[in-house]
């Protein structure tokens, strides 16, 4: 079983292989062989695609480690701490007075304290240490007012220094800082009594407390209830359920991880690995050139956010060209994704650098994108290049 080459003469099977396996960029030695896990009872397009899969990769490798790419990163680079640091100096600019000027007090609120740490987001951190240390030095007019849940404060505060809480803490004097701790209004009865009508009005309240007053906590607390039945003893709260939910701070990533395997369609998985690669907020058609890039099966991104909005509440303010998640903790479940859902991380960041390389040399779909969407395109670019690949 040969091949037939143009000039009319007959290929043996090995010989075609070879011709073959020279496009792909590969002589068929042993050593090749042995590169690609050959095993004996393999077919020749199976080597071939083998040849093809390895010959992809390392073009990946050599696209991080090229000049190109490397000079273009450190260009992106500097671009992002520049807007960074001209952020910082426009801001001390308006708080400091002038000659007959008055100098204009700036109120920073930062909500979702906890998610600004070592393992999730540390740009915050560093941005809000830099412009309070600023404005502290020259006794500006500056609030800084954070949202924090309390259960996680203390934790966070012992981080190093490499989280939002403690930042506050070891910058801030505890003569400057004052501590306010909001209670659940009645308004979030609504939602318990709406899946849960039986529940006592104790353990209603119990619930609405762990909540801290975030109706996004309080809704993963009653969907935890209601898919876990052995909580339930005469519509009242067990001790094992209450002893759980005491905890729940660090629990809330886990139940929604839960969901998203129980309930997601597999492709919608997919879809929300990609896009949590860009990061909180992220482009469609990114999505969708990434997942071309490595041959998945998607459903196109568009419906499959919606499902993921409607059905999971993970994504929110969608449309054709950008989204966002809902909060962090479906962004953090939604990163965990990448390798088991999608290929690896590296691997989803390499296309996802690919695509933006391409959309950064279409002059036409570059200057369609808002400012803001070239600075998230930057970012990811610049992300996904301080990974080690693997």
């Amino acid at each position: 079983m040969g091949r037939i080459n143009n000039d009319g003469s007959r290929l043996s099977p090995a010989q075609w292989l070879k011709q073959k396996a020279l496009v792909a960029g590969r002589w068929v030695t042993k050593e090749a062989l042995e590169g690609i896990g050959a095993k004996p009872v393999m077919t020749f397009f199976d080597v071939l695609a083998s040849f093809e899969a390895q010959r992809k990769a390392e073009e990946d490798a050599q696209f991080r480690e090229s000049a190109a790419f490397e000079t273009m990163v450190q260009g992106l680079d500097r671009q992002q701490g520049d807007l960074w640091s001209k952020t910082v100096r426009d801001l001390v600019q308006v708080m400091t007075s002038r000659t007959g000027v008055a100098g204009v007090p700036v109120v920073l609120i930062i909500d979702d304290g906890q998610f600004c740490c070592s393992d999730r987001d540390e740009s915050i951190p560093r941005f809000a240490n830099d412009l309070w240390r600023a404005a502290h030095e020259a006794s500006l007019p500056l609030l800084m007012v954070v949202t924090h849940w309390s259960g996680d404060w203390n934790r966070l505060a012992a981080d190093d220094d490499r989280s939002l809480a403690s930042k506050l803490i070891l910058r801030c004097p505890p003569l400057k800082r004052t501590e306010l701790r909001l209670t659940g209004g009645d308004d979030l009865t609504a939602l318990i009594n709406a899946a849960l009508p039986e529940l006592s009005s104790e353990d209603a309240n119990y619930l609405r407390t762990q909540a801290e007053g975030s109706p996004r906590i309080l809704k993963e607390l009653v969907q935890k209830v209601c898919d876990s039945p052995y909580w339930m003893e005469d519509n009242q709260l067990s001790a094992d359920a209450k002893s759980e939910i005491a905890t729940h701070h660090g629990e809330v990533d886990k139940w929604i991880r839960e969901r998203i395997l129980r309930h997601a369609d597999p492709r919608v998985r997919q879809t929300l690995a990609l896009a949590a690669r860009q990061g909180m907020e992220f482009l469609v058609p990114m999505v969708e050139e990434a997942a071309a890039e490595l041959k998945l099966d998607l459903i196109p991104a568009a419906p499959a956010l919606d499902q993921a909005e409607t059905n999971l509440c993970a994504i929110s303010a969608t449309n054709d060209v950008e989204a966002m998640f809902a909060n962090r903790a479906y962004w953090n479940c939604s990163r965990e994704l990448l390798g088991k859902a999608t290929p690896s991380a590296v691997k989803v960041g390499a296309a996802l650098s690919r695509a933006a390389a391409a959309l950064q040399a279409d002059p036409l779909r570059w200057r369609a994108l808002a400012p803001h969407q070239q600075l998230a395109v930057n970012q990811m670019v610049i992300n996904v290049s301080q990974e080690v690949a693997p």
